[in-house]
């Protein structure tokens, strides 16, 4: 009998460190909802849209289920399972991504903008700012170092070839190439946001390459994207040689009107328009108008697709030949 591996030092500091994260974390989530709740605001004060309350509470929810996911995350890596290696490598560029646009944010709040408050609040800022964002820089640059060593990778290969194999489950078939699994994985995650769209009290508008569509159009462009991008996560891990193509020229999309949208002179009115129709409360007197460096944030997002599209092309070859593997190994399977 095979004995099972056991996993690293480093490994086990990853586990505990996802575990006590997530717990910080759906710590933290439990006691905005409750404070949100319960939070009593006067007559004299403006209160926010109805919407606005159930679209935060929806938030923190998400925050609850990502932490309680990423706990068990956390048990998995630590058990040497490969689906949690995987996961935490998904958050992981998930929480890098936005840890390097909050310090974009930051910066630009913090040295381009003028901040109320007495002197020395910007500092105070700052070091709050540091706290929030390089926390999860630090651990997310950990995790995607350490879960791609090859010392790393083969303890969880060596626990997997200890595994029975599961009955009715093919054994031959060939895995998804990793960088292709945590590109199908996020575009499968990102779908989730459309669970917002029955919160709003107004049709959500689209940008499409610099063009504003609203009302019965944005919603059919956004369930057509919405769909088109399932079909092709799944098809990535269930490595249909059609998905590749398709996922690619997606990648290619998002670049493409990101790039023209956010261009585009008329970019911010647009997003003026969009805000004016969500009828938002009145920023206090003195905040600082952010929405002109939001054409930066936007072309930030460039990052995401771009990343993505270099996963692609860099593992086209493997992706390709495990699909022509699984399409040979599916009649062998049958026969027998």
């Amino acid at each position: 009998m095979i004995s099972s591996p056991r996993p690293s030092a480093s490994v086990i500091a990853a586990g505990i460190a996802a575990i006590l994260g997530s717990v910080i974390v759906a710590a933290f989530s439990v006691f905005m909802l409750v404070a949100m709740n319960a939070l009593k605001i006067a007559e004299k004060e403006p209160m926010p849209p109805a919407f606005a309350k159930a679209l935060i509470d929806v938030v923190w929810f998400f925050f609850l289920a990502a932490a309680i996911y990423v706990c068990v995350c956390g048990v998995g890596v630590m058990r040497l399972q490969r689906w949690a290696r995987i996961s935490l490598m998904v958050v992981a560029g998930v929480m890098l991504f936005f840890s390097l646009t909050g310090v974009a944010v930051a910066i630009i709040v913090l040295f381009a903008t003028p901040l109320p408050g007495p002197p020395g609040t910007k500092l105070i800022v700052a070091g709050i700012l540091v706290l929030i964002y390089g926390a999860p820089f630090a651990i997310a640059l950990w995790w995607l170092i350490l879960f791609t060593r090859p010392s790393v990778v083969g303890q969880f290969e060596a626990r997997r070839a200890t595994l029975p194999p599961a009955r009715g489950i093919r054994v031959k078939k060939p895995g998804c190439p990793l960088p292709i699994a945590i590109v199908a994985w996020f575009s499968l995650m990102s779908v989730l946001n459309l669970l917002i769209l029955p919160f709003l009290p107004f049709r959500l508008p689209v940008v499409l390459f610099g063009h504003l569509f609203r009302g019965s159009a944005a919603g059919v462009m956004l369930l057509c994207l919405a769909a088109l991008v399932v079909a092709s996560g799944i098809g990535l891990l269930r490595l249909q040689r059609w998905s590749y193509p398709v996922s690619l020229g997606l990648q290619l999309f998002y670049m493409a009107n990101l790039l023209i949208t956010t261009l585009n002179p008329s970019y911010l009115a647009q997003l003026r328009f969009m805000l004016a129709e969500m009828h938002l409360p009145a920023m206090p007197p003195g905040f600082p108008d952010l929405l002109p460096y939001m054409r930066y944030l936007g072309l930030a997002g460039l990052l995401i697709p771009v990343a993505c599209a270099v996963c692609l092309i860099y593992s086209r070859e493997a992706f390709l030949a495990a699909a022509q593997a699984d399409q040979a190994a599916g009649p062998q399977n049958q026969s027998t």
